[in-house]
């Protein structure tokens, strides 16, 4: 297991067979009994920049990167390997339905009544219609900088399923709502959650697929965004154009992709090993990176 940070001045740390130590960054890897120390000795040192590991016996070491390439090739199902990039797609496409959905309920005649109308003469567009269509983006510069200022200390998984479901709880939450008001505070918590998303679902993309395909899978990640485009669209098409069913079914069957979302993220997906060798946690990054490899249907030689 590798974490390649290339820093100024920090120490690289190898692991041949299991625990030895390569200090300064500039040298080769030794062998000599005086450079083996424990995982432990090691974390207390705060010398950890980076994390290597060899198979038994040798003195090369292979990075995260090697070991899942060689997983991904060896593997002989890899089912459940798809199965995490399909729950980060589904996640992200909850994102696009969330942002999309106001698109397709300003004109509704209900809405216009209960929400743009209500207490005035007419449709206030430009104030509170406004308002509403806007607020989710401010909750997203927001979010988008809280989140990636603070989410290494939370982890990529942790954030991602914090954003995940205020995202949800607050869509449902704007299926409920009787005035302009909040209906602005759904979608402004919506977007905080949608920044939380948006900062941390590519990167755990990368940091969990091989490097060989890692394109092709962030791609696959990324193309479920215009899959939640066109999904919300057909549901207006339905909803609205073919039947005459409440907007607030509408918010409603929206906010539903990202709750499904975050269910997958939460069952399937894994913490990114990089971060938890990042923070200490050694031991959890190496079952981490040996779930992943067996996901793949990898039996070879383990971490």
């Amino acid at each position: 297991l590798i974490l390649d940070l290339r820093h100024k001045n920090k120490h690289c740390i190898a692991l041949p067979n299991r625990h030895s130590i390569l200090r300064g960054s500039s040298h080769k890897p030794r062998s000599e009994p005086s450079s083996v120390i424990t995982i432990a000795e090691m974390s207390n040192k705060g010398e950890a920049a980076a994390l290597h590991a060899a198979a038994p016996g040798t003195t090369k070491s292979r990075s995260v990167d090697d070991y899942y390439n060689i997983a991904y090739e060896e593997g002989t199902n890899r089912w459940q390997f798809w199965l995490i990039f399909l729950s980060l797609g589904i996640a992200n496409s909850g994102d696009a339905t969330e942002i999309s959905c106001m698109n397709y309920i300003l004109s509704h005649p209900l809405f216009k009544e209960e929400i743009l109308q209500k207490g005035t003469l007419e449709e206030d567009y430009g104030g509170r219609g406004a308002a509403i269509a806007s607020s989710i983006f401010a909750g997203m510069l927001i979010g988008g900088i809280v989140t990636g200022a603070y989410g290494d200390r939370l982890g990529r998984r942790p954030s991602l399923l914090a954003g995940l479901f205020l995202n949800a709880t607050s869509g449902i939450a704007a299926s409920m709502a009787q005035t302009a008001v909040i209906m602005c505070g759904c979608r402004f918590f919506a977007g905080l959650g949608i920044g939380a998303v948006l900062s941390s679902l590519i990167t755990l993309a990368s940091e969990l697929s091989p490097s060989k395909h890692r394109g092709w899978y962030i791609t696959i990640v990324g193309g479920f965004w215009t899959l939640g485009s066109v999904f919300i669209a057909l549901l207006a098409f339905i909803l609205f154009g073919r039947n005459n069913y409440s907007w607030r079914i509408f918010v409603l069957i929206a906010a539903s992709p990202t709750l499904l979302g975050g269910i997958l993220v939460y069952s399937f997906v894994p913490e990114s090993p990089r971060y938890l060798a990042l923070h200490g946690r050694y031991q959890d990054a190496v079952n981490v990176a040996n779930h992943v490899a067996e996901s793949m249907g990898y039996s070879g030689e383990k971490l």
